[in-house]
């Protein structure tokens, strides 16, 4: 007896209820009882029978996944082309872009859709030489992380219209220089009130 008819067999009768015992005890009269066990023991998806056409068919639908896949997450570089970024943006597909901008240099990369927001990193490449060392260690080559609205995304270069939904280093340097700028103005302020009332 073949062994896919020895294995069918030997499901059918575990269908009906059949332990191992009274399968073995059955099927030893003419079958020895080695391939008995061993048609026992095997996994019902070793002896699943696929015809060429079904083959085929499988290999087709697992190379359209892979291809979908690869699809998905290629990343299009756009390298300074701002029109290539912008109109791949609006959409929310991975891309990325390096502009300048009054002497800054700015990449922008669009990671990808997470739920209703797209998820963006904007990094400072490199500042103006005109900025001070302190402006440069809190800026330079720092990036943030922004999940934005898809009505934000039309306005995405320009750092005041997101701010507010990113985090990361690069938010947290600008953070700090503003309140720096802020506490020197206060202070230098408030140095000539006092002269000009006199308690200085």
């Amino acid at each position: 007896m073949k062994k896919e008819v020895l294995v069918k067999a030997v499901r059918k009768a575990k269908a009906k209820g059949y332990s191992d015992q009274e399968i073995m005890k059955q099927f030893s009269k003419k079958i020895p009882k080695k391939e008995i066990k061993g048609a026992l023991q095997k996994k019902k998806f070793h002896w699943i029978y696929f015809s060429p056409i079904t083959k085929v068919l499988l290999v087709l639908i697992g190379l359209l996944i892979v291809v979908a896949f690869i699809y998905i997450t290629l990343e299009t570089n756009c390298y300074q082309d701002e029109a290539c970024f912008n109109q791949l943006a609006a959409q929310c597909q991975r891309t990325r872009v390096i502009l300048e901008k009054e002497g800054n240099t700015f990449e922008y990369a669009i990671q990808g859709q997470k739920k209703e927001m797209c998820v963006v990193s904007i990094k400072i490449l490199a500042l103006d030489p005109t900025y001070d060392e302190e402006t440069r260690t809190l800026l330079e080559q720092k990036s943030m992380t922004c999940q934005l609205p898809k009505d934000r995304l039309q306005r995405l270069t320009e750092t005041e219209a997101v701010i507010d939904y990113c985090s990361g280093p690069l938010k947290e340097g600008m953070y700090e220089l503003i309140i720096k700028k802020l506490y020197g103005a206060l202070a230098e302020n408030l140095g000539s009130v006092l002269q000009k009332t006199g308690t200085m």
